[in-house]
């Protein structure tokens, strides 16, 4: 409910190509660098003039979305996703015939061709245990 001032102002005054949030986390889209420029700017200036908040600078950043764009703990780019090294690493440690499915959902959505292999095979260790 907070952000709900800053929802309206991107989506009404911003109107950017897309606009994703999840909690205090977003992204917003533009067409061009010089427009996407110009959203970080109003939309920080919006959140410290109106909200008092800030925006930390390590992710205050535009990036072209063809280097892939990092949002909720996945980097999405144009043609598919990716998970994180340490999610790979997380998986391989805490899988077990009661998470299993979970994971294998989890990889299915999101992971590379290459990293669903991966957790492919280690999820079979788990079969019939």
């Amino acid at each position: 409910m907070y952000l709900h001032e800053f929802d309206y102002f991107v989506r009404h005054t911003i109107k950017p190509q897309a606009y994703l949030r999840y909690g205090d986390d977003f992204v917003l889209l533009a067409k061009t660098k010089e427009e996407a420029m110009a959203f970080q700017k109003l939309g920080t200036e919006l959140l410290l003039s109106q909200l008092h908040l800030t925006v930390h600078s390590k992710n205050n950043v535009i990036i072209p979305v063809k280097h892939g764009v990092k949002f909720l703990g996945v980097t999405t780019f144009p043609n598919g996703t990716l998970l994180p090294r340490k999610s790979i690493i997380h998986i391989k440690k805490n899988i077990s015939n009661l998470n299993r499915d979970s994971y294998m959902v989890y990889a299915d959505r999101y992971a590379s061709k290459k990293q669903k292999a991966v957790i492919e095979s280690i999820s079979h260790e788990f079969i019939g245990k």
